[in-house]
């Protein structure tokens, strides 16, 4: 890859309304942010998501070929979890330098082993 691209990672973590003893998966608000997944995924910008396991109640959503201003809106008007305050969300750019997407046969260096060996 010659150029960054900019992807960007959502981290979302409870709202001032979520109930800290029920986990995300089984909160009654939980549907309405899954159609924040569902909507990225439609659009060909959702990569993963995930709890993040060295930050409780953390989840990461990683996101691939949206602009910055479009998915902020996306994040926090179209997501009702969020709206609604049982979700905070950080939206984080990650100027990406390399990724598996950008290598092609090409790329191998017959020298390079995994590892580090030669």
């Amino acid at each position: 890859m010659t150029d960054t691209e900019l992807w960007h990672l959502l981290i979302h973590t409870p709202g001032p309304l979520a109930d800290p003893a029920v986990p995300f998966e089984q909160a009654s608000w939980y549907p309405l942010h899954r159609k924040l997944h569902i909507r990225l995924a439609e659009a060909g910008y959702l990569i993963a998501s995930g709890p993040l396991p060295g930050r409780p109640g953390a989840v990461q959503t990683l996101v691939r070929g949206a602009d910055t201003e479009e998915l902020s809106w996306v994040a926090t008007e179209l997501d009702r979890a969020v709206v609604d305050g049982f979700l905070e969300v950080e939206i984080v750019p990650w100027a990406i330098a390399d990724s598996m997407f950008d290598f092609d046969d090409e790329d191998d260096d017959e020298d390079v082993q995994p590892g580090g060996g030669q």
